[in-house]
């Protein structure tokens, strides 16, 4: 009887001492990042100004080095402030997050930030955005996604997923330096397989600048955007794609 005494002390110890709230922010002045954990309503809130801490991730055990990682089960919201500037890396990794709030003052997204965050379905990604890091979304639940012209740098990886179905991009959009080498796949074994790009503008401009990035001789290596390489499959170029009548502005990307 003692010894589950001393279990239930040590249970109720840990869930009154653990940390609900503490500091974020990278080295460096001006940065004041905190998070707080509220558990009635399952919501992680990123708060403060400037630059949030970068954090490891472990593919080993599938850890974050986050400190509201032990909550990653529960937390259901997050809620990052006007003020911060970036997401760290790892930040949000294999949590359940559902919805997600990000202000304009986000220019940047780090590596494996919403690693393998599969109750992910949809996120309104910041009108400043600039960076998107590699496999920020790898594994993750979403469906679309709208990429803002404020974007330069999609890194490789970063949109890596199976349930992908739309991408919004701007026909102003340079395909060729903007996204990273295979940002939609992860070299062969994780790729979107029913991908709609919805161009936002003129649809010949979206097609020419596509098929430009995938004007590459048809091998197992070749490296775009899209493509599946290091495999044995490759990509139907624009000529070949299945044309949506029916969608305004809609190019089909079908993988072979």
């Amino acid at each position: 009887m003692g010894k589950w005494i001393f279990v239930l002390g040590l249970v109720l110890s840990f869930n009154v001492y653990a940390q609900t709230s503490g500091s974020c922010a990278a080295n460096g002045a001006g940065n004041t990042c905190s998070w707080s954990y509220d558990a009635l309503t399952n919501t992680l809130t990123i708060s403060g100004e400037g630059e949030m801490k970068n954090y490891n991730y472990s593919p080993s055990d599938a850890t974050s080095g986050a400190p509201w990682f032990l909550y990653k089960d529960e937390i259901k919201n997050i809620v990052i402030e006007n003020g911060i500037t970036n997401i760290g890396e790892a930040a949000f990794s294999g949590t359940k997050v559902e919805k997600i709030d990000i202000p304009n003052s986000v220019t940047s997204i780090g590596t494996y930030a919403f690693l393998k965050t599969k109750e992910l379905k949809n996120i309104e990604l910041p009108n400043n955005l600039q960076t998107i890091g590699h496999a920020a979304f790898y594994q993750s639940g979403l469906i679309s996604i709208d990429i803002p012209d404020s974007v330069q740098t999609i890194h490789s990886s970063a949109f890596a997923m199976k349930n992908l179905q739309e991408l919004k991009i701007s026909d102003s959009t340079d395909f060729i330096n903007t996204f990273g080498t295979s940002a939609f796949n992860d070299g062969g074994s994780v790729y979107p397989s029913k991908l709609h790009i919805v161009c936002k503008g003129a649809k010949q401009i979206c097609e020419e600048k596509i098929k430009e990035n995938m004007d590459k001789p048809n091998h197992p290596q070749i490296e775009t955007i899209f493509n599946v390489y290091r495999a044995n499959r490759r990509i139907y170029t624009i000529d070949e794609a299945v044309q949506d009548s029916g969608k305004v502005n809609t190019i089909r990307i079908k993988y072979k």
